[in-house]
């Protein structure tokens, strides 16, 4: 007999694809906005590709907030109160106001919140779908970030062209108020990291006492105060002391840079290189789009029937080959040949997002999960903002658009490294807790 059990966890996986949806079309398609910006600001590429930087500055930075308030506030608390200043400060951005406050409007208070919401939304799937159904239910949640750019990237050019630029950010902004209902499926009591229970019996006691000299050889020799021993575990710092998380960085920087700045210049270089119509350009990220969303569900059906030892090594394989084929667009000129190589790219980097949890699970201690999520982020996408940037100083100086995709490329290679050292070198969660329990004995 089917029960409500069996629906619940689905029904918290299709709302985590809602907001899968509203968070990737954000930044995948602000480049729809940049010749408008350019026209009415009178400014250059450098100028207009800020939203995006800022975006990105403003989901590195709630990295650090969301590992603080993650102790204190419920999940479902959280996440209505970035929706609401997600979509209030969307709202004030199309009021005539100098540049640099779209940029903060637009750009980096909703990067803040959407930074905030995904890790709680990634929490909340994981604690209700079984663990054989996770790789699944993560690469459903992450088909948004192919679903939201596919539908998303031509329904914002409608809106411009119907409704003018800051016509279309008003109704983006009451779009960003559907982030909160996905709080319905979360539990009103519910938080990252759940706090310690009263531990009655023996055997528990000696647990607690293991957990805290556990963490006594986890602390450096420096943290000699009780100062800095609060700092560092009130900030997880723990964290960095872990050899997997520097490689994990070079990895996770190399795929998000790789993927932004590709998709923030792919519009304006579809119009000015390749000379498409406005409406005909729009469709290239909606192609990249499509192969994502191909790859989630290849992937959530058989990822888990590749051997564990070889999974790392594919994916490395996969950046390396759509490296090749970024590098590649830039020599052709037919419009179906360019859309499909974007089919292409998007077909072997877009299942990266399920899996990079997944990995978060299978490399780090648990008690990290939210470490790993706030620092990846943290300094991953400010490396996106300063690649974003150069990216923009590039175009301006060289005037070709062509340089962004070779930029592009070599941030796919760098994470391609990145993948090849985990696949050799990284430890996994098992061999860390038998580091752990030689340490504390």
């Amino acid at each position: 007999m089917v029960t409500k059990n069996d629906f619940w966890p689905w029904i918290i996986v299709f709302f985590g694809l809602l907001f899968s949806m509203i968070r990737s079309t954000t930044d995948r398609c602000y480049s729809m906005f940049y010749l408008h910006w350019m026209y009415e600001y009178d400014i250059e590429y450098t100028y207009v590709s800020m939203v995006m930087g800022a975006f990105y500055v403003g989901y590195a930075a709630s990295g650090l907030l969301c590992l603080v308030l993650v102790k204190y506030w419920s999940l479902r608390q959280l996440m209505i109160a970035c929706g609401m200043l997600a979509a209030v400060s969307t709202s004030l951005a199309v009021i005539h106001l100098p540049f640099w406050c779209v940029v903060a409007l637009f750009g980096a208070i909703p990067g803040l919140c959407f930074g905030m919401q995904l890790p709680l939304v990634l929490r909340n799937v994981t604690n209700c779908v079984p663990k054989n159904r996770r790789v699944l239910a993560l690469q459903l949640v992450f088909m948004g970030y192919g679903l939201g750019p596919f539908l998303g990237c031509p329904t914002w050019q409608v809106l411009i062209s119907n409704y003018t630029w800051r016509g279309a950010i008003l109704i983006i902004s009451a779009i960003y108020l559907h982030t909160v209902a996905v709080a319905g499926t979360m539990n009103p009591n519910a938080k990252m990291i759940e706090p310690l229970k009263v531990q009655n019996s023996a055997k528990d006691k000696v647990n607690v006492s293991v957990s805290r000299q556990t963490q006594v050889v986890d602390a450096p020799n420096c943290c000699g105060s009780k100062t800095l021993q609060s700092i560092y575990f009130q900030f997880d710092l723990g964290f960095f002391t872990l050899p997997a998380t520097y490689i994990m960085l070079l990895f996770f920087s190399g795929f998000v840079s790789g993927v932004a700045v590709t998709v923030s210049y792919i519009v304006p270089y579809g119009i000015q290189e390749l000379g498409l119509t406005e409406v005909q350009a729009s469709f290239l990220p909606s192609a990249i789009a499509v192969g994502e969303m191909s790859a989630k569900v290849i992937v959530g059906m058989f990822f888990h029937k590749i051997k564990e030892s070889r999974r790392k090594l594919l994916v490395s394989v996969e950046f390396l080959i759509a490296a090749v084929l970024l590098a590649i667009l830039s020599s052709l000129r037919g419009y179906i040949s360019v859309m499909i190589l974007c089919v292409g790219i998007g077909l072997l980097e877009g299942a990266t997002d399920g899996i990079l949890v997944n990995y978060f699970v299978e490399i780090f201690p648990e008690k990290y999960f939210a470490a790993a999520n706030s620092y990846l982020n943290l300094i991953g996408f400010l490396i996106v903002s300063v690649a974003n940037l150069l990216a923009g100083i590039t175009v301006d100086q060289t005037g070709k658009l062509s340089n962004v995709l070779y930029l592009g490329a070599s941030m796919y290679v760098a994470a391609s490294v990145g993948m090849f050292l985990l696949h050799i070198r990284c430890p996994t969660k098992k061999q860390q807790n038998v580091t752990f329990s030689q340490l504390s004995e």
